[in-house]
């Protein structure tokens, strides 16, 4: 009787508009009711409460993580900017104008002296690092005061993009063969061209790129003795004989120049004509003298067996070095001290005279290579 009570009343409230399992888009006729017990539509109740309890710890609990993200982020932040602004405090005590005004003098002195260093450097790299160091010292030294000077400011600034220009191409020059000669070529170099007071790496280099290569046969001319050679050689591999006055001097070992005596004397008479050109004009005196053809060569020299030389235009390499005067001096040094060598050979076999003029005549009215 009880359980019957129960069940209509369930019926009821389910079917009442007000019940939450009402859905109006559905009419229950009598035929699709079926009878419901009320157990299952109590576990159906707690169920549903279970699913929303359970939903709404789920985003209790996404919210407190969320949360706890933010707080995170939120202390990330808040740590950020407090270390800025420590960092903000210590660099305005490091950079406050007290500080400024202290270390002013400081640092003017010290550029002077890095100045004064350079002038008594004899070294041209170190004498342009240290007016780098100074200038960039003045610099500094002007750009803090409150109201800097503007004419001493922008000379320095200038004058250290001079220096650093200037520092780069003596680094070039010096260093850069280290890295772009092969290893063939800085074998070369340390065979017949290291010396302390000759060319360096740098300028070994450059003096590679103008050379070209040549593979001459056995019994060539390369110079005439008396002629004008526009050519100065060096014998990479093989060897050639001089002759001077007709008779067998020496021999051109490899690592030896041909046609340098020439080369020297060329230069020196051609800066001796640029210095007559300049007083003639001053003076009026013969305006429209000619220059000079060139200088002929110290001896002739025949080649001894297939040699590989290499081959250097004399206007073009003198052109080059009156640009580089460290390179030019240097390589004054080298060809002088193979004339030095040369010259001791040449005492070391004066007596050899007969067999060796008779091979300069047949060689003579031979074929001569150009």
């Amino acid at each position: 009787m009880i359980q019957r009570s129960c069940n209509s009343i369930a019926k009821r409230s389910i079917q009442s508009r007000r019940c939450m399992f009402y859905d109006g888009s559905q009419k229950v006729t009598r035929q699709q009711q079926t009878p419901l017990s009320f157990p299952y539509l109590l576990s159906a109740r707690v169920s549903s409460t279970t699913a929303t309890q359970r939903s709404g710890l789920a985003a209790s609990a996404t919210a407190a993580t969320n949360a706890v993200k933010n707080a995170a982020a939120n202390t990330n932040i808040n740590t950020a900017t407090s270390s800025v602004s420590s960092a903000r405090q210590i660099l305005q005590r490091a950079f406050s104008q007290d500080a400024i005004r202290r270390a002013l003098p400081i640092i003017g002195n010290g550029a002077y002296m890095a100045l004064a260093s350079g002038f008594l450097a004899t070294d041209m790299f170190q004498l342009r690092l240290m007016l780098v160091g100074g200038y960039t010292g003045l610099v500094a030294f002007h750009s803090l005061h409150p109201k800097p000077l503007q004419i001493p400011l922008r000379w320095s600034m200038l004058f250290v993009v001079v220096n650093a220009g200037a520092v780069m191409m003596l680094f070039m020059d010096r260093w850069i063969g280290d890295v772009l000669l092969s290893d063939e070529e800085m074998a070369l170099y340390e065979k017949h061209f290291k010396d302390d007071s000759g060319l360096t790496t740098g300028q070994f280099y450059y003096l590679l790129q103008m050379a070209t290569t040549e593979e001459i046969p056995d019994g060539n001319i390369l110079t005439k003795e008396g002629r004008v050679s526009p050519n100065l050689f060096f014998v990479e591999k093989g060897q050639a004989k001089t002759y001077h006055h007709g008779a067998f001097a020496a021999y051109i070992d490899e690592g030896g120049f041909v046609n340098d005596v020439a080369f020297q004397q060329q230069k020196e008479d051609e800066e001796e004509d640029e210095l007559d050109g300049i007083i003639s004009m001053i003076n009026n005196i013969n305006p429209n003298k000619p220059t000079m053809g060139g200088i002929g060569a110290y001896g002739t020299v025949v080649t001894h067996g297939d040699c590989k030389v290499l081959v250097w235009n004399q206007t073009e390499l003198k052109d080059f070095l009156k640009k580089r005067p460290d390179m030019d001096r240097n390589m004054k040094y080298t060809l002088s001290r193979h004339l030095v060598n040369s010259l001791i050979k040449q005492r070391a076999v004066r007596r050899l005279t007969t067999p060796e003029r008779k091979e300069l005549r047949r060689i003579e009215t031979s074929t001569c290579w150009p």
